[in-house]
């Protein structure tokens, strides 16, 4: 499946109340998906700009439509061997708790209309970071899913607030902000000191 078609699909995104369509892509030999409400779109590999001192699984920054936006290399977040930065096709654009950032993914493969009935929550027994950022497991066939949790992925310690951006303002939060005043101020008093 080409980029454009994947892109053609994602625009043709009606599906009735029960049912939910996830863009499925791949990480290794295991499939993942969003949410297709959740993705602002699908961009050929553009080589991130390094920043210093980010966490090793922001392999950096690009320019997304104006807006500055950091690229999340889903490899090391799932513990999946690093490759070749040039062997990455895909970065899909998705907005999550009004942050946008890239996710680096090897190849975008289809997108799936689920029911209810065709996913589960993840299983109880494993505190690996794949469950903890895994919202549901979809089964189709012989597939297995696994339904990415955007909220916690942002939320969790992965991904640090002040990395993102707002998607209308392109600036860091206002809490963001604050917490960033804050911690300076205290390490102003503790130098006093």
């Amino acid at each position: 499946m080409t980029l454009n078609n994947v892109m053609d699909l994602v625009n043709l995104n009606a599906v009735n109340e029960e049912e939910v369509q996830q863009v499925v892509f791949w990480i290794e030999e295991e499939e993942f998906s969003v949410d297709i409400t959740d993705i602002q779109e699908i961009i050929k590999y553009t080589a991130p700009v390094k920043v210093p001192k980010s966490p090793d699984y922001i392999i950096g920054i690009i320019n997304f439509r104006g807006h500055v936006i950091p690229v999340i290399d889903l490899r090391i977040i799932f513990n999946f061997p690093k490759i070749e930065i040039n062997n990455y096709p895909i970065i899909v654009v998705v907005e999550g708790e009004e942050k946008i950032f890239g996710l680096l993914v090897d190849k975008v493969t289809d997108i799936v209309t689920l029911t209810n009935e065709e996913t589960e929550p993840p299983p109880n027994f494993s505190n690996s970071k794949k469950a903890k950022y895994i919202r549901s497991i979809a089964k189709i066939n012989n597939r297995m899913i696994f339904m990415l949790d955007l909220e916690k992925l942002i939320n969790g310690d992965p991904v640090e607030k002040n990395a993102l951006v707002e998607p209308k303002t392109g600036k860091s939060s206002n809490k963001d902000k604050k917490q960033t005043t804050n911690a300076k101020k205290s390490s102003g008093e503790k130098k006093k000191k």
